[in-house]
Order: structure tokens, then sequence, then C-alpha cells
């Protein structure tokens, strides 16, 4: 009996629904379960992430196959295939990527290795697998369900730390950042042709991405796109190509498969054309990564009892294909005010300095000022666990401007004369609940009860001359101090606590005249609390979501 071999087997396919008598062709399926050792298969059934059922019967020989399908809308069809010749195979076929697991089966209680299982499954839909059975020709029967990496099993990879464009409607509101915040409104430029660039908080291998049309105007929407990557944000390597395309309805989202992601942290979406609108616009962009770690399931050999079985996801290379410029006729993102980048803040999300801009346009312009962040508790809890009475919060509403260059965004929201008292402001952005103290009257001991309980909270202080420090405790407990006079980052990096360190990395250096080559600059702890709360928040993020404001001291 032929056993399975690393080749993928793949068959044309054709459907035909319950009431028709018209088989009409669909999408090809590739398939490729084993472990090497084990038989072809003789049947195979399977579940994707959007609720989509198939199952299919193969013939001995493996020339043809017969089963049925249940779409997401509860349409049962029947589907039937017949074997391709490897030499004519569809597009895709040859790079199309599956799963590859390091295997485990329990034996009287003990677990041994059981070599490896490569698992392909591609039937023209854009949902992955996700729970998978079949039994080969010899009686071998194996069920699989796959584990995600987190436990909600969601493959979205989370906010971007940044997104900027090439165009944007800004009096209206209709700004990039929107594409990322699902409470805003749409992205609109006033072109045909236009660039939007993310950042990822961290490499992430991406292998799916969903945009979403937004509220009028179908002309608007994109027709054709190119999707790239890229690790440095100078060479960057194509991933996706598309053209022809429409969305039927308005608020509908699409999704697009990459055929050979890679891992990257910039993802790029050059829109080269859309349906005939001088304009362009889109509600949302979202990208997904296949978040798979392993299986749980049964193997069962043919006349024995089945055993648990287990698998670990092993990660597969990126494909080996070079990186390269943008085109020259590439859009080029805005650029309306100077400022710098570091590996985590690319350009219009630092000022000149190298401080997150948000926090440059609340503060005066003498800062002496204080930033906590806080996982685990809501903005007025943060506020009662520094010392604030909160029969003196308010809701606030930032106004338009600073009435001059010593009062704050906040002090002037509550009226306050500088040097009278601190004003402290606090938002909630994702997990992370942040206060902004405008004077600096709370400080690093702070940090130790906001964390208290099994929280984790940091602490940045910064002040006119030039003292900048930060502070990271879990459950109530420092973990680590850092003074910038102090702080080498090559000696210093490896011994933080994970989250800083990468905190730390995303925050960068940023190099000034005064400053040797690498030496950290006056404000990357202020970065590096922002790369660790996500907050790549502008003031204008801030006006959307409630905000509490309170004197204090």
């Amino acid at each position: 009996m032929p056993s399975v071999s690393d080749e993928v087997l793949v068959f044309r396919l054709s459907r035909r629904a319950s009431d028709s008598a018209e088989w009409l062709p669909t999408s090809p399926l590739l398939v490729q379960v084993g472990d090497g050792k084990s038989a072809i298969p003789a049947h195979l059934s399977w579940v994707t992430e959007d609720g989509t059922q198939s199952s299919v019967a193969f013939s001995p020989d493996m020339t043809s196959c017969y089963g049925h399908r249940r779409t997401t809308s509860g349409d049962v069809v029947e589907i039937r295939g017949e074997r391709d010749d490897r030499r004519e195979c569809p597009e895709g076929a040859d790079s199309a990527r599956g799963h590859e697991f390091a295997t485990e089966v329990e034996d009287a209680g003990d677990w041994h290795p059981a070599g490896r299982l490569r698992v392909l499954i591609d039937d023209g839909g854009e949902a992955p697998v996700r729970w998978l059975t079949w039994g080969d020709q010899t009686g071998n029967t194996f069920s699989l369900a796959l584990r995600s990496v987190s436990p909600s099993g969601v493959p979205d990879v989370g906010d971007p730390v940044s997104v900027w464009a090439s165009a944007e409607h800004r009096d209206a509101g209709e700004v990039a950042r929107n594409l990322v915040d699902a409470s805003a409104g749409k992205w609109f430029a006033p072109h045909n042709r236009a660039a939007l660039e993310f950042q990822l908080a961290r490499p992430i291998e991406v292998d799916r991405y969903v945009l979403t049309s937004a509220d009028d105007a179908p002309d608007r929407d994109p027709a054709a796109w190119t999707l790239r990557g890229s690790a440095d944000g100078q060479l960057w390597r194509t991933l996706d190509i598309r053209s022809g395309q429409s969305f039927g309805e308005r608020h509908q989202s699409r999704t697009y498969r990459i055929a050979e992601p890679g891992i990257y942290d910039r993802y790029r979406l050059d829109i080269t054309g859309n349906n005939g609108s001088p304009h362009l616009q889109l509600e949302a962009v979202r990208f997904l990564a296949d978040d798979s770690a392993g299986f749980i399931g049964y193997r069962q050999r043919a006349g024995h009892a089945p055993a648990a079985y287990r698998g670990i996801r092993i990660t597969q290379a990126a494909p080996d294909t070079p990186a390269e410029p943008l085109p020259e006729d590439a859009p080029t993102p805005s650029r309306t005010t100077p400022t710098t980048s570091t590996p985590g803040f690319p350009l219009n999300t630092l000022n000149s300095q190298g401080l997150p801009i948000w926090l440059s346009e609340l503060a005066s312009d003498d800062p002496h000022h204080t930033l906590h962040v806080v996982r685990g508790l809501e903005p007025a809890q943060a506020l009662e666990a520094l010392g604030a009475n909160p029969q003196l919060f308010q809701p606030c509403e930032l106004p338009a401007a600073k009435p001059d260059r010593w009062s704050s965004l906040p002090g002037a929201a509550l009226g306050i004369e500088p040097g009278t008292s601190a004003a402290l402001l606090a938002g909630r952005i994702g997990a992370w609940t942040f206060v902004y103290d405008d004077s600096g009257f709370t400080d690093h001991d702070d940090t130790m009860s906001l964390s208290a309980d099994g929280r984790a909270a940091a602490t940045s202080m910064f002040s006119i001359n030039a003292d900048a420090s930060l502070t990271y405790a879990v459950d109530g407990t420092q973990l680590a101090w850092i003074d910038v006079d102090d702080l080498d980052l090559k000696r210093d990096l490896p011994g933080m606590p994970d989250e800083l360190r990468a905190a730390f990395r995303a925050a960068g250096t940023v190099a000034h005249d005064y400053l040797k080559h690498g030496q950290p600059d006056y404000d990357i702890c202020m970065r590096a609390i922002c790369a660790l709360a996500g907050l790549s928040c502008t003031v204008e993020d801030l006006r959307r979501i409630p905000l509490l404001v309170t004197p204090f001291g």
C-alpha cells in the first residue's frame, strides 16, 4: 500500500446544489495529510474558522473524490473532483503553505515522540482549517483540533503601533488612524491612488488581511493594490497583488490571503486604482496571523485502541525572496511637522526631540511631567490609587489650544493657573489606563500602589532639567528602575523583564549632537512607557475617548 509522501495532491472540484442537476466548477482542493508512514487517505473531513464544513472520500487510486459541503449560510452542496496532473497544477499549488508538527503519542501514561506530521488543506477559502479528521486505506484514523497561540483564539494581530497615509482628509476627521479604530469613521483621500503604511508592535507573519468598504460612494472603493512587507522600512517585499476587486455592500469586509507570508513589522498597502471616482476611501484594515500553536487529538491504528495524540507547530522559514526599494513613483506619506522616528515610532508620531507628539501637545512648553500606565484599573480607580479626591473628578474636553506656553491642555481644561496645582488627566486605550500629571506631583513611589493585586504598572518622569527615569512594577513589587543618566542599553536590556525589554527596543534611540552614537536620549523613557502600553495615540484620539481630569496637590 503506498504511503504519504511530500507531494501535494490537487483535485479540480465541481459543485452541485441540492436542487440542481448542473455541476459548476469551483476552487481546487489541495491536500496533504500524514506522517510519512501511514497509507494515503481514504476519506477526509474538515471545518474552517468561518464554520464551513466539508467531507470527501477518495477513490483507491486517488484519481477522484466525492463529498459534500455545508456553507456558513447553511446551504448544502455536493462536491466532486478529478486528480490534477502535477505538471499542470493551478496557480499557487506549489507555494501552498500548510502546518508541520512535531508530534507525541501517549502510551501507559507517558508521552513518546511520534515523528512529524504534515497537514495541508486548501479549499480555496480564505478561512484556515480549525478541525479535521481522516482515515487512510489501511484503517488508521486521525482526528485533530488545532490549538491557538492566544487563549481567545482570535488571529487578529492587534492594533498597529502607528498608521499613516500619503493623503487624508484631516479637516473632516477622515484620517488614516480611523482604519484601525473600531469606534471611528473612515479614511478618505482626495486622490485615486494612495499609500497606507502600518507598523505593528513586533514582527509578525501576517497571512491574511481584511479590507472593509466605507459608508457611501462605491466608486471610491479600492479596486487594485499591492501589499508589501518590510523589516526596516527601506526594503520591501511584495506579498500580494490584486486587481478588479469590488465590494457588493457598504461596510462589507473582504479577507485576502497572502500565499507566501514573511515575518515583518511594517506593512504597506499601495492602492493603484478604484472603481471610477477621483477619490479613495476605506472603513477599516485588519491584519490576521495564523495563530495555530499545535493540536490535540487522537490517533488510532487499525485494530488498536485510540491513543492521545498531540503536536507542536514547527515554524516554517520565510520564503527566500529578496526585498527591494519602493518603486520611484510610489506615493510617500505626508510629513507636515518636523519629526523623527525609532523602531517602534515611525515618522509623524515623535517630535524632533524624540518625545511622542501626543505628550508634547498635552504638556507646557517647559515640561516637568509624569506619565503612569496601569493594566487592570479603570481611569477613576487609577486616579484614586494616586491619592486624588473622587469628589473633584470631572469629565474632560480638551481645549483646542493652550492659552500660553506655561499651561498644559489638562490645566487649561481645569482653568488652573500654572504653578498652583497639578492637573491629572486619565483615560483608557486598549488594555491600559494612563494618567498624565502635568506638573510631576506624583512620582515613582505611586507605581507600587498602581500595580498592587497582581497588576502591571509603570511610571516615567521627565523634568526640564533633563532628569528622566522609569519604574516598572508587578503585583506591588518594583522589578526595574531606570535612570537615563546611568542607562547602558547594551548592558541593561538583557536583564529587563520581557515586556519592558521589548518596549525599550521599540523606543530605540534618537541622535542628538550632544550624545555619543547609541547613547540614550532623555525622552527614551517616555517612548518606552508609551510602547509598553500601546499608546501610539494622538490628541485627536484622546478627544474621542472618555477622559477624566482633576486638580491635585
